[in-house]
């Protein structure tokens, strides 16, 4: 019987460790909220890594063509861009992004939220890969605001670009924030800006790919 007692007490002890050593995984809109009022006194890496391993939600979107987009219906892990037309580095990425899509469309989902609403929405859907999908902001909001974009539920709060990587299990892997400009618009120049923006983003959707 004592020994029988010591037994289950540590199995007790050790299931009690297996659920305190489990990762708790917290949705985005949860952990933004915890800290949203000192947001201000936060620096950008810091932000970077209190999001990153967050869960995004399971909101409903509408694309420009008014087709409802469900982030809870997709398999594959999901590239995710948070942009606007007026941002010089978003634009910047277009090429490489484009590119990506050629390459991974199979593998991944390609998603861009926009500051903007549905006509200067479209404007930059012309210049994208048709397999992106676009959503368009359903009002105009404060780029300097705390929520910079209105799609319908997906809180934005950092800079633009901002891409979120998130893998299959909707987990925020890597987030990139910002991007090079063009000194000038030579072949050379676009070609630097065009090589870096292809190297750093294909290194953070290779490691969304299962192994």
């Amino acid at each position: 019987m004592k020994y029988l007692t010591i037994t289950i007490l540590l199995i007790l002890i050790s299931c009690i460790n297996e659920k305190s050593n489990k990762k708790v995984i917290v949705s985005l809109k949860e952990r933004i909220s915890n800290f949203e009022e000192n947001i201000d006194n936060i620096p950008l890496d810091s932000l970077k890594v209190l999001l990153s391993g967050t869960k995004i939600g399971e909101q409903e979107f509408l694309d420009l063509d008014g087709n409802i987009i469900k982030f809870d219906t997709f398999s594959k892990p999901i590239f995710l861009e948070a942009t606007a037309s007026w941002c010089k580095p978003c634009i910047a990425q277009i090429p490489a992004i484009n590119s990506i899509v050629d390459l991974y469309h199979n593998q991944v989902e390609f998603v861009f939220f926009t500051q903007d609403t549905q006509e200067k929405a479209q404007d930059i859907a012309s210049n994208l890969h048709p397999k992106i999908k676009v959503i368009p902001s359903l009002k105009k909001v404060d780029p300097n605001g705390l929520n910079k974009i209105d799609v319908g539920g997906f809180q934005h709060i950092l800079p633009f670009p901002t891409t979120y990587f998130v893998n299959s299990n909707k987990i925020i892997s890597d987030i990139k924030v910002g991007g090079p400009v063009p000194s000038d618009n030579t072949d050379e120049a676009l070609k630097v800006v065009l090589d870096y923006n292809l190297k750093t983003m294909t290194e953070s959707i290779i490691k969304l790919l299962p192994k």
